[in-house]
């Protein structure tokens, strides 16, 4: 991908992230969930095939995100296809999750990021079970039958 057309859709990432979230997001523990940021990890770690539990915690700097993009966006696509930690379905589509990622991390000013390959919904359910304990909620009421939170 040409520099210059990375610069024109960074710039309309940039812009979509300070129109969704106008304030300056507070991370007191950045973790990143889904395929971008397991890819990342995926790469940095060059491991012959994908190993979720080395993927899962590991964390990279914003730094090496950015050598990470500049690698794979030298790239042809069949190049890329054949990186190491990169699902070749995703070849296609990588560089531009990349680009988001690496707007999210400078609009909130993240220079390191947890991976995680649990996803969004098992963040829910923590936040949901947080919140059930501060209201004094330690049991689901029926029809949920016992479960503790």
């Amino acid at each position: 991908i040409p520099a210059e057309l990375r610069a024109a859709t960074r710039a309309g990432i940039r812009t979509s992230i300070l129109e969704r979230f106008p304030m300056r997001a507070q991370v007191d523990l950045p973790i990143a969930v889904a395929g971008t940021a397991t890819t990342v990890s995926a790469i940095l770690l060059d491991r012959p095939s994908y190993e979720p539990d080395l993927v899962h915690g590991f964390s990279f700097s914003s730094a090496q995100l950015d050598e990470v993009v500049e690698r794979l966006a030298a790239m042809e696509l069949n190049e890329r296809r054949g990186v190491r930690g990169l699902e070749p379905a995703r070849a296609p589509v990588i560089i531009g999750g990349l680009l988001i990622l690496q707007e999210l991390l400078a609009a909130w000013k993240i220079d390191r990021i947890e991976t995680s390959e649990r996803d969004i919904l098992d963040g829910i359910a923590l936040r949901a079970g947080r919140m059930a304990i501060e209201a004094g909620i330690f049991e689901m009421p029926e029809p949920f039958g016992r479960a503790g939170c």
